[in-house]
């Protein structure tokens, strides 16, 4: 009978899940659930609602300027479309009544004024979501994926043990 110093590993690990391969996945998932999770209602507080409102203000702000820069400029249909606005008649449907080429000309400097209000507006508010998701401790969902995604490997690699150990007795 031949005596070997190391003995044979006769287990199959290429079904097992690396420990260390699940914590990084999970580490990254947390992390990267931290900046897409929607912020919550209380996240949404005082000083959130203050925040928006000034971004909103700034954005109306921006869509005056706009007006302004309009009425100062010798664009076609530059002249109705201060007529309209002073008149408060400076909506979608007003601008509709209107004859064929006033029309398309007062929809183009009505679409810039809304461009200009829109683009003030998304940039605020998508500072403001990165801040709010920024403040949020990173340590916690690192963790917390890291954590998740570990047990389940662990269960994993323990089921797969347990069903070898079965398989090698029923088989013998």
């Amino acid at each position: 009978m031949a005596v070997e110093a190391i003995q044979k590993n006769n287990y199959n690990n290429s079904n097992r899940m690396s420990v260390a391969g699940s914590a990084t996945f999970g580490a990254l998932a947390g992390y990267s659930l931290k900046w897409a999770l929607p912020i919550t209602p209380q996240e949404k507080d005082e000083k959130y609602s203050l925040e928006l409102n000034r971004i909103n203000k700034e954005s109306r702000q921006a869509r005056n300027a706009e007006k302004e820069l309009i009425a100062s400029s010798k664009l076609d249909g530059a002249d109705k479309f201060v007529k309209m606005n002073k008149e408060g008649k400076l909506t979608l449907s007003e601008i509709e009544k209107l004859p064929d080429p006033d029309n398309a000309q007062v929809r183009k400097l009505f679409v810039r004024i809304n461009n200009a209000a829109l683009k003030s507006k998304t940039e605020g508010q998508k500072a403001l979501v990165n801040l709010t998701k920024g403040i949020r401790p990173t340590s916690t969902f690192v963790l917390l994926g890291l954590t998740i995604a570990t047990g389940i490997a662990l269960v994993h690699n323990l089921v797969q043990r347990v069903n070898e150990v079965n398989a090698r007795e029923y088989n013998s």
